[in-house]
């Protein structure tokens, strides 16, 4: 497709439900256009909405500042504010420059500029979608990499748009010439020690030599992976559904063994991306389907993900955070506030009713503190046990026990949140008490 003023106008269709648009300078021919074409829409008031501009200085050499202060110029020339982002130590003598700590730093600095109703424009076009595509074809992405970069997708409390990707870059160059821009031609561009630069110089130069209409192929066949893509995320997102615990998201252990391994696949890889933004590989994905579920069929057991992990437990697999937060013991007077809010550890909600719960003649100042070890307690109507067998016996998940409220009054366990009180301050025969619940965070 032919880059345009009203192409661009079309592309930005969805944008425009955004309050705010930052658009992504770098002060190349790519992002100098399509600055550019927001400003003309939006001086047309074709675009109305705040439009600003984010520059991020990588800080690996000095031209990098002359570039940044380049972009000040223009931005000025065009009155749009513009914020300069530097990163910094992210050059290591040694190892060179790293292409992906780079992407990865730049995109943490653009989600730390990004407020909800933003939307931050990338200009992306067709010939960098085809470098991405040949870049994570050789790296041995799967479905979702292989359908390549999204026209959309959410990026901390905003989104992102590629509102150029339709365009090759021929096509955009063009029109930069045309509108006599200014631009910044980056040294390092032709450096083909980089794996992108290598494509771009060297293979795809010679694939249009042998086939010049490799780009309209080659962009049918990410059509059809996305569509691909999109059936699977669609079987994917049911069998979750079908499988798992609407409170607790885990998984049924029994029901995902049954399924073929390809779909126990595509929904744990669903079901830890839509959950923790866990990605997992080919490695992981076949050794947990292989080796971890049918051992976890038959006994509790864990598999790490880095900051969190997969735990069966009582024929369910829960994804659960790693990281102990640091809980607080407090005070809190029921008689004054029905909900407390825990430190790291949710809400603890009082209910008034008729025969259940502490009674109110004992309730008033609660002391609350969590499970140190070696505690014991008495539900109203069982015996005296250790807290471990009274959480194991209530079917209390492993990694939820040190988390568990413990309520104490006068230095005495009462109530355990969720399991029961003591028989000494339940209500009985109809007598008004409180019911506790927990509101537990996300674990």
């Amino acid at each position: 497709m032919k880059f345009s003023l009203d192409a661009l106008n079309q592309s930005l269709a969805d944008a425009r439900k955004c309050k705010n648009l930052i658009v992504g300078f770098s002060g190349g021919i790519d992002s100098s256009v399509l600055l550019h074409g927001v400003f003309l829409l939006a001086r047309k008031g074709l675009l109305q909405t705040n439009i600003k501009a984010i520059h991020i200085n990588h800080g690996l050499n000095e031209s990098c500042n002359q570039w940044a202060s380049f972009c000040t110029h223009i931005c000025s020339d065009y009155k749009i504010p513009l914020e300069i982002k530097v990163l910094a130590g992210l050059y290591n003598l040694s190892e060179g420059i790293n292409e992906e700590l780079l992407r990865k730093e730049r995109y943490r600095a653009f989600n730390s500029s990004l407020e909800s109703e933003s939307g931050l424009l990338l200009a992306h076009h067709k010939d960098d979608q085809l470098e991405t595509l040949l870049l994570r074809l050789n790296r041995g992405a799967g479905m979702r990499g292989l359908s390549g970069m999204q026209e959309s997708r959410p990026l901390g409390k905003g989104i992102i748009y590629r509102p150029l990707l339709k365009f090759d870059r021929q096509s955009i160059e063009e029109f930069a010439k045309s509108e006599g821009l200014e631009w910044i031609e980056d040294d390092s561009n032709a450096d083909t020690r980089m794996d992108r630069n290598f494509l771009r110089h060297e293979v795809l130069p010679q694939i249009e030599s042998r086939w010049p209409n490799y780009r309209r192929s080659w962009f049918k066949s990410l059509t059809l992976i996305n569509e691909a893509y999109a059936v699977e995320q669609k079987q994917a997102e049911e069998d979750m559904s079908a499988l798992s615990c609407e409170q607790t998201k885990a998984l049924n252990i029994r029901g995902l063994t049954r399924l073929s391994r390809e779909r126990q696949r595509a929904v744990l890889k669903y079901w830890c991306l839509k959950f923790k933004d866990v990605s997992l590989g080919w490695n992981k994905l076949h050794h947990i389907v292989d080796e971890f579920l049918p051992t976890a069929v038959m006994s509790s057991t864990n598999f790490c993900l880095g900051d969190c992990k997969i735990s069966s437990f009582r024929g369910f697999l829960h994804l659960v955070s790693i990281a102990d937060p640091e809980l607080v013991d407090c005070v809190w007077d029921v008689s004054q506030s029905d909900e407390i809010t825990l430190a790291n550890n949710g809400l603890l909600k009082a209910k008034e009713g008729e025969g259940e719960g502490i009674c109110f003649e004992t309730a008033g100042l609660f002391e609350i503190r969590y499970r140190r070890g070696g505690e014991m307690f008495r539900i109203a109507g069982g015996r005296s046990k250790s807290l471990k067998k009274i959480f194991q016996e209530k079917g209390v998940e492993p990694w939820v026990r040190s988390r568990v409220p413990l309520i104490y009054q006068d230095g005495k366990l009462i109530s355990i949140v969720g399991v029961g009180v003591s028989e000494e301050v339940q209500a009985k025969n109809g007598r008004k008490g409180y019911s506790l619940d927990w509101i537990k965070p996300r674990f």
